[in-house]
């Protein structure tokens, strides 16, 4: 695994916090922004902000001081991957996503587009299973497992030998990674609520106290902060709880 040690000291200096920019219009985005501060969390751009943004924003918010967690979910024959990769590469973000479920020749070639030793080199995030599906939901794309944990445990056993740096999981699969790899492997959870309110299209909820505890090293929020008319005391109130 690639320069564990600094993947420690930044996992401490950073705030726990990602905000997902579910905007439409990179307008809202952007008037979000001002709103929060980089010492309070990352920003997450996801396929369609940043199909309808590009690099524009991601230039904009790296000026105004954030770290941003480019959630694309690459998935595609190895050699495609390898060149987004190289793309992805020239924006200086802090992180960037693909599915584990592409496989072992793809998440190689994406690890292979990378300088393991240069500084401020993206991280490589694999994502095992969405956390809007369930079980039925596997199965009806022919994954036959009982267990999600199971699955997930598999996915991201593949994902640490093809030296990824870390996984996006549900938080109730968080405690049982953690455990299985250490420290050194960054584990992501979305399926966030400030309380323990399960609505919108997740299924697999805890609360940003009970994610920590179970052993996430970042929390992806998205609309309890975005659509909050405060969001800079909603998050400062999420810190003070985790903290706390």
């Amino acid at each position: 695994m690639l320069v564990t040690k600094n993947s420690m000291i930044e996992k401490k200096k950073l705030s726990p916090i990602i905000i997902a920019l579910d905007y439409q219009d990179p307008e809202q985005a952007i008037y979000f922004s001002k709103k929060i501060s980089p010492q309070q969390c990352q920003l997450k751009i996801g396929q369609e902000l940043f199909i309808k943004s590009g690099v524009f924003l991601v230039n904009y918010l790296h000026k105004k001081g954030f770290k941003i967690f480019l959630d694309l979910k690459l998935y595609d024959i190895p050699n495609t991957v390898k060149r987004s990769v190289y793309a992805i590469k020239k924006l200086d973000v802090w992180m960037f996503t693909l599915h584990i479920h592409g496989g072992k020749s793809m998440m190689l070639s994406a690890r292979s587009a990378l300088n393991f030793h240069k500084k401020n080199t993206p991280k490589i995030i694999g994502v095992t299973v969405l956390t809007s599906m369930n079980i039925l939901e596997l199965n009806h794309i022919g994954i036959n497992t009982s267990s999600m944990l199971n699955h997930v445990i598999k996915l991201s056993v593949l994902a640490k030998k093809c030296k990824l740096d870390g996984i996006v999981c549900s938080p109730w699969e968080a405690k049982s990674i953690r455990k299985l790899f250490g420290k050194n492997f960054i584990i992501i959870t979305p399926g966030i609520r400030p309380k323990r309110m399960y609505y919108d299209d997740q299924k697999r909820v805890m609360t940003p106290r009970e994610a920590i505890r179970s052993g996430s090293d970042f929390l992806v929020i998205g609309r309890p902060i975005t659509r909050a008319d405060n969001p800079y005391m909603i998050l400062k109130k999420i810190l003070s709880d985790i903290n706390n």
